[in-house]
């Protein structure tokens, strides 16, 4: 996963992390969205970097 500058609100982009770290099964991450919210540097989005 990489974050890089795009069009999606902080919200959002908060939203498909939490997505992310639950698929990898890191627990507590439904509580950390509005954590999230405040370290995420304005609009960007999550890609997938290719392994």
């Amino acid at each position: 996963m990489k974050l890089v500058p795009g069009e999606d609100d902080p919200e959002k982009t908060a939203s498909k992390i939490i997505k992310i770290m639950n698929r990898e099964n890191i627990p507590g991450a439904n509580g950390l969205k509005e954590e999230i919210i405040k370290i995420l540097p304005g609009r960007c989005k999550v890609i997938k970097e290719n392994a």
